[in-house]
């Protein structure tokens, strides 16, 4: 992680997926049926200081966002072309982020009946998380942020072992014996 005192995540889709939805159900515990189109929200949850991106272009965001720890896809499991999408915004991610960010994916408006159902089923080697949610009634939220913070948290432990040791070794004395 990088001296940022805020874990910043970025939670990405189609329009209409119900990313602001879900990201106003975890932060605040409210849902509304009004649609409001946003392309761009920053949401602060001080308590875990937590920042939340909201961008439907990951290139607008990668370029004004240089500490991105996690990223969530967020896309409506009833919707085939926001099913289909995912992968664009996948190759988006490894595009614009480095490979270690953590990245989940979740399908949205699970509280909803009739229709098509589509899920993400990760492709073999994918270590990719899948969640389906819903904002309405609050499933799998926290769920879906508790794991994408552990995963950036295990990074972050990562990221400081690794350092500690450059940094121990960079100060090593060397005798050599003759």
């Amino acid at each position: 992680m990088s001296s940022c005192k805020y874990t910043n995540i970025t939670v990405m889709g189609d329009t209409a997926s119900g990313k602001t939805s879900i990201i106003v159900k975890y932060i605040h515990n409210i849902f509304t049926e009004n649609y409001i189109s946003t392309s761009c929200t920053k949401l602060y949850k001080h308590g875990e200081y937590l920042n939340i991106h909201e961008y439907i272009d990951v290139r607008d965001h990668a370029i004004n966002c240089k500490n991105v720890h996690g990223v969530m896809i967020v896309y409506d499991i009833h919707n085939q072309e926001s099913y289909h999408n995912i992968n664009n915004w996948i190759n988006e991610c490894y595009r614009y982020y480095p490979s270690h960010i953590p990245i989940i994916v979740c399908g949205t408006k699970s509280d909803l009946s009739g229709g098509e159902i589509y899920k993400y089923e990760n492709e073999e080697g994918d270590k990719m998380k899948t969640f389906i949610v819903s904002a309405k009634t609050g499933k799998s939220i926290n769920d879906a942020f508790t794991f994408l913070l552990d995963q950036i948290n295990k990074q972050y432990i990562v990221a400081r072992i690794k350092q500690h040791e450059e940094d121990t070794d960079k100060n090593k004395k060397w005798c050599v014996l003759m």
